[in-house]
């Protein structure tokens, strides 16, 4: 996913890295937009935006090409950005971007899946806003989320409850290898690519 990244805690502009020793750490990074020109908690808005919701998951595969799931995935953590500014936003002063980066570190050791260590694994992540009521709040037709994600975590990213045009769920198509404690420790390499597009919230 060009908008998902793996690199080291200390470096969140480093480059990506695609494996770490089971006792390491990694950060994640989500970088999500708001295409509309309106800001997510603009009162105009019939369903203001009071927050947005990141969740970051594991999926364990066979194969360091990524093929032949492994289990159910499994959720690392979920972080809460403030409402985004619109896209040339006309009531945000200054010149703010109309994007936020929603970080998650992840440490292999915490999971039943990655502790052992010696397994191949991909990222996934989706997002949605909340108004003040913790109600979804509903994006411009066919965008978005059709239902709210409910307290359990997803078993599947197919299980995301995506409107036909949704940005709001997607995967890194970077297989990552969680090594064991003595193995050699997390490398840099050149950023991944990425199957699917930034991950986006357009209101009407």
């Amino acid at each position: 996913m060009r908008g998902l990244y793996v690199t080291a805690p200390g470096a969140p502009d480093g480059t990506q890295v695609t494996t770490a020793a089971v006792d390491d750490t990694v950060l994640l990074q989500a970088r999500v937009y708001n295409y509309s020109h309106l800001d997510m908690n603009d009162p105009s808005l019939a369903q203001p935006a009071a927050k947005v919701k990141v969740q970051f998951y594991g999926q364990l595969f066979k194969s360091d090409a990524g093929e032949y799931p492994v289990g159910d995935s499994f959720l690392i953590g979920e972080s809460v950005l403030p409402p985004l500014p619109g896209f040339d936003s006309a009531t945000t002063p200054g010149d703010q971007p109309n994007w936020l980066m929603a970080e998650q570190p992840f440490s292999p050791q915490n999971f039943t899946q990655t502790k052992s260590g010696n397994v191949y694994m991909r990222f996934w992540v989706v997002v949605w806003m909340e108004d003040a009521q913790g109600s979804l709040v509903q994006e411009m037709a066919g965008h978005g989320l059709s239902a709210k994600p409910g307290v359990s975590p997803f078993a599947t990213l197919g299980d995301v409850a995506v409107e036909p045009y949704s940005n709001n769920a997607g995967t890194l198509q970077q297989v990552f290898y969680v090594q064991s404690a003595a193995g050699q420790r997390s490398r840099p390499v050149p950023p991944a690519t990425s199957t699917s597009t930034p991950l986006s919230l357009t209101l009407d």
